[in-house]
């Protein structure tokens, strides 16, 4: 099975014993990995880190009787690795010192942008460019 891909196993057990309840559990199982006491469905994701991977999953099912009866089977999930595309972060917005349509392209407004400190070749502390 493919990593990041959802596995869904359903058991199957016969109780010979009219009236008993059976109830699944996992002996050894990948981490992640559930199932339902009742049904015995099992269902598992395998995440990134958990592939490429040789899983051995060991399941068991008792009755309630007297004394309680169990029943116990493995089967092996093998977890490939694929491919996914990275995700590139939100880039912030620089800090940095542009002119808007109001400047015509000059930086003479040095208030509009106060957080910039750099001055440009030829500018002089009050703004001014030369």
């Amino acid at each position: 099975m493919n990593e990041l891909a959802t596995l869904t196993v359903t058991n199957n057990a016969i109780e010979p014993v009219s009236g008993q309840i059976l109830t699944f559990a996992l002996v050894s199982a990948p981490d992640g990995m559930s199932v339902n006491p009742a049904t015995g469905v099992i269902n598992w994701t395998p995440t990134q880190t958990q592939s490429p991977s040789s899983n051995k999953v060991v399941v068991s099912v008792t009755d309630n009787g007297t004394p309680p009866l169990s029943d116990i089977r493995s089967f092996t999930v093998f977890v490939k690795e694929v491919n996914v595309a990275p995700v590139l972060p939100t880039i912030a917005t620089p800090d940095c010192f542009c002119p808007d349509s109001s400047d015509s392209g000059q930086y003479s407004d040095r208030t509009k942008y106060p957080r910039n400190t750099e001055l440009l070749p030829g500018q002089s502390t009050d703004g001014s460019v030369h």
